[in-house]
């Protein structure tokens, strides 16, 4: 059984991590890191964050 991960796997990988670097607010991080209850609006921001990227998005 092979459980390495395809080429396109790795670079969708790749971009998720590279987005993530970029786009992902630190207050969210750090809410996230430390097992804070994350409010409504937090949600909102990323679900917006991750709409623009065309991923996920709800308002």
């Amino acid at each position: 059984m092979d459980l390495s991960y395809s080429s396109e796997e790795e670079a969708f990988r790749t971009e998720v991590r590279d987005f993530l670097a970029r786009e992902l607010p630190e207050h969210i991080s750090s809410a996230v890191r430390s097992g804070c209850e994350l409010s409504h609006e937090i949600y909102q921001e990323w679900h917006e964050i991750l709409g623009r990227r065309g991923w996920f998005g709800t308002t």
